[in-house]
């Protein structure tokens, strides 16, 4: 795995879109029977904090993989571990949300394939009452070629490092041409402090039809809520910077629901 070289940007980075990604408090503030959430990959807590601002009467906790970012977790808010079975061990799943923001894809980009079919068991066979998902998710619609005009404007308003750049990521994934290749290197290409860690990251690794299928296929669970759309700063900051225009969805939220429960 490539190391993060900058945690604070890290950091800072992921807290961008947290609005966006706290979309499921809305539909279990009601819900009394909810006391706990886990966040899992909880980085350095920063959401975990803004999930507590917004109720403050949840217990949350918090699992990373990376001892550095736990350490760093201020856990004032919550209880931070790299242990799982520690942290399942403090709750109740039945009356516990569990939190998925922006994980999926960096499970399979550095997860093992027994890792990634430990993460769906965690997932899926734990009990948890809601499950929680936000991250990069585009349909097998995707797989076409790039229009003319995108791949001219694209080059045409690069910099000479982004053009090196552009450079890396057809190295590792393939022609910029393709359009799932274009508008997976637009969603990275401004993360230039850790490039060589999200150069290397796979931020569409399961299409929305399979990952949709991945969580209902037990018929455990039930959706509350979905969504599948473009973030709005995204695509005026790829419009602004390159005059292309995105007209395929990369984000997905999803709310789950136990089914039997009430």
């Amino acid at each position: 795995m490539t190391p993060i070289n900058n945690y604070d940007t890290y950091n800072s980075g992921m807290a961008k879109s947290y609005e966006d990604k706290l979309f499921f408090m809305e539909y279990i503030k009601n819900d009394k029977s909810v006391n706990s959430i886990v966040d899992y990959g909880c980085a350095d807590g920063t959401m975990i904090k803004r999930m507590s601002e917004r109720l403050s009467t949840i217990n949350y906790y918090g699992y990373d993989t990376d001892p550095k970012m736990v350490n760093l977790a201020n856990t004032e808010y919550f209880t931070a571990d790299t242990d799982w079975k520690g942290i399942i061990g403090c709750i109740k799943p039945e009356h516990t949300l569990l939190n998925c923001s922006s994980v999926i894809h960096e499970v399979y980009s550095y997860g093992t394939r027994g890792e990634i079919a430990q993460f769906w068991n965690r997932v899926k066979f734990t009990g948890f009452k809601y499950i929680a998902i936000r991250d990069f998710s585009v349909s097998k619609s995707i797989n076409r070629q790039v229009s003319p005009n995108d791949y001219k404007n694209l080059f045409t308003n690069s910099t000479y490092e982004q053009t090196k750049r552009i450079m890396d990521f057809e190295q590792i994934w393939g022609p910029i041409a393709q359009n799932k290749n274009l508008i997976h290197y637009l969603m990275k290409y401004r993360y230039v402090d850790n490039w060589e860690r999200e150069v290397r990251e796979n931020y569409f690794p399961v299409y929305l039809e399979d990952l949709l299928n991945t969580l209902l296929s037990d018929d455990l669970y039930e959706i509350v809520y979905s969504n599948h759309y473009i973030l709005p700063f995204t695509k005026s900051k790829i419009e602004k910077d390159f005059n292309i225009t995105l007209t395929d969805n990369t984000h997905v939220q999803i709310l789950l629901k136990k089914k039997g429960d009430k």
